[in-house]
């Protein structure tokens, strides 16, 4: 286990070798294609979304590997909505990998019928409760030699996640070129060029939307990010309360004595990093404003809770005092937060409360 920094360099390395690798399988698959979407919302900020697909990138990364290894002939994972479910068993159908998936009673009845035709096998239990689910995953990942694929903290999940860092960078570098060439059109257009006021380019800073504390994907994503270019700023967003029925799930996942010789070994970066740079802020938005946007994001068609956290922040007074800025939200898609955090989250019972209690230390 490296400490020192020179360790430190070398593990980065590799994070970000990994991760390129994870990009080069995901962008060659026919289903995906990453592309700016407008803002749904008019503000006096510029806006960008690019599309994630969250789900499938982790799917694809995480699936090649346990082929690439050989180890296992199949796995077995949670979902809770049925969107990862749905990744799994169709990647698992082209790697040739037996997918089962532990899968609540409220699960949307289209990922079923997906998951069915993909050739996956579904345990419906008769529960939402997400910790119920991980303990039936685990049992079956024990007697029945599978690997057992964590949706959250797999290593081989969140560097595939991670490849929408690198997308998310590539659309900011054509932006600036976008931008540079509307100035210079402009520039033109004016024949006394020295009358002309010299624009600044524009600032880009990403919001990284989370409902739990010490997110990996937050911290894999940032990394992605600054590694290449330190200048773009990057603010996580949370809610005030995280959801309470994954984040226990996730003790239980690290606990290495209960997954031992199911998961693989974690990678050391996320234990030696200095996480105080990777964030130029974290801030902590009260939940009945996030509830507010994420009805207002419904009826112009976006049912999106991650994007309402990010919506939340940018009307909050802190963010409105980095006027002239342009936001890149990631739009993540099913991230499966728990029934309970989705009622807390979009209920109109939610009581009223300040906009910002205040940024968090990072």
């Amino acid at each position: 286990m490296a400490t020192a920094e020179g360790g430190n360099e070398q593990i980065l390395t590799k994070f970000s070798y990994d991760i390129a690798r994870a990009l080069f399988l995901f962008v060659s698959s026919p289903r995906i294609v990453t592309r700016w979407i407008h803002s749904p919302i008019d503000y006096h900020h510029r806006i960008l979304f690019v599309k994630g697909y969250i789900q499938e990138r982790g799917a694809v990364y995480a699936l090649h590997q346990i082929k690439e290894k050989g180890v296992y002939d199949g796995v077995v994972a949670v979902s809770i909505d049925g969107s990862f479910a749905a990744a799994l068993s169709y990647y698992g159908q082209k790697y040739q990998l037996t997918v089962t998936v532990v899968v609540p009673l409220s699960i949307h009845r289209s990922h079923v019928e997906l998951c069915t035709i993909y050739g996956a096998n579904l345990i419906n239990l008769t529960t939402n409760n997400p910790a119920d689910l991980h303990n039936e995953a685990v049992n079956i990942a024990r007697t029945r030699g599978l690997a057992y694929i964590d949706r959250y903290d797999h290593p081989d999940i969140i560097i595939g996640q991670a490849t929408l860092g690198i997308d998310i960078l590539d659309n900011i570098l054509e932006q600036r070129s976008i931008d540079l060439e509307e100035n210079e059109k402009k520039a033109k257009k004016n024949k006394n060029l020295k009358d002309l006021p010299t624009k600044p380019p524009a600032e880009f800073a990403v919001l990284l939307p989370t409902a739990s504390n010490n997110s990996a994907l937050s911290v894999a994503l940032a990394i992605a990010i600054k590694e290449r270019d330190p200048t773009i700023q990057i603010y996580e967003i949370r809610p005030t309360s995280c959801d309470l029925g994954n984040s226990g799930v996730r003790r239980l996942t690290k606990s290495t004595r209960e997954v031992a010789g199911i998961t693989p070994s974690k990678y050391t970066w996320f234990t030696h990093f200095n996480f105080k740079r990777l964030f130029d802020s974290i801030f902590i938005i009260n939940n009945a404003v996030i509830g507010r946007y994420y009805q207002i994001l419904q009826r112009q068609g976006f049912n999106d809770i991650d994007a309402a956290i990010c919506f939340a922040a940018i009307e909050c007074r802190r963010f409105q005092l980095l006027q002239g800025k342009t936001f890149i939200i990631p739009m993540f898609g099913d991230m499966e937060w728990s029934p309970d955090f989705v009622r807390e989250i979009t209920s109109d019972s939610v009581p009223p409360g300040p906009d910002v209690p205040g940024p968090a230390n990072a």
